[in-house]
């Protein structure tokens, strides 16, 4: 079976839902839908107008926006985990048959897919922070129009609803992210396996070149064949120094 037949069988094509996902996802999304001090007290500032409101209003409206976007995104901190935890499991099993692999092939990049391979996971970290940092901000549209209306309860049914509309969309971001890199780093180790192969096919042939070209040589060319015997060894002391860097 070919490489990229087992990565195929180890790579999901959807993220799998597993209960600790599950229980997470509806733990948050309660606290989402629950009563929120830092949403009421938004609700009860009068409706913004840029051109007339204070630096100093701007400031305490950017304050409140800050304390509810923590509120929000630390509602999502379980599920952000698990998520998380289920990617890493995807990115281990992809990491287990390059490590197979590389028993007998011993790469020179090996490194550096072992260090993508942490660094994916502590990449995703923050991600659902990150998506309702940008949406729940005096730079959307949509916040803005909803910060403009009046103190009162229809100002707060408003932003609820953007609040429960954006933790769908976090947790869309977060899945998407998660493929990318389950695919991205499936694809890096396909490609490193492709280079090194490529590579030793090159090495075969040098050497095979080189001594075919000597095997033409006569006795009585001595010039052409000590040439030749120079290139020789070049190369294969390079290659010598190549498998030294492969061990």
């Amino acid at each position: 079976m070919g490489i990229g037949s087992v990565l195929l069988k180890v790579l999901p094509k959807v993220l799998p839902v597993i209960p600790a996902i599950i229980g997470a996802v509806g733990t948050a999304w309660e606290k989402i839908k629950g009563k929120d001090r830092n949403q009421d007290r938004i609700a009860q500032q009068k409706g913004m107008n840029p051109e007339k409101n204070t630096a100093n209003e701007i400031a305490e409206l950017n304050k409140l926006l800050m304390e509810y976007r923590q509120s929000i995104s630390a509602a999502a901190d379980d599920m952000e985990r698990e998520m998380i935890v289920e990617c890493s499991m995807m990115l281990q099993d992809i990491m287990e048959v390059f490590e197979t692999y590389n028993k007998e092939l011993k790469i020179v990049r090996s490194d550096s897919v072992k260090r993508k391979f942490v660094r994916i996971s502590k990449d995703l970290k923050g991600t659902f922070a990150e998506y309702v940092q940008k949406r729940i901000s005096l730079d959307d549209a949509e916040c803005v129009k909803i910060l403009k209306l009046p103190a009162g309860e229809l100002k707060n049914q408003r932003l609820q609803e953007m609040k429960q509309r954006v933790f769908v969309e976090a947790g869309n971001e977060i899945i998407r992210r998660i493929r990318d890199a389950v695919d991205d780093f499936s694809e890096t180790v396909e490609d490193t396996f492709s280079e090194h192969l490529e590579h030793a096919e090159e090495k075969v042939q040098e050497k095979t070149n080189a001594f075919e070209e000597l095997s033409k040589m006569t006795d009585n060319d001595r010039e052409a064949a000590e040439s030749v015997l120079l290139k020789a060894d070049y190369l294969l002391a390079v290659c010598a120094y190549a498998d030294e860097e492969l061990l």
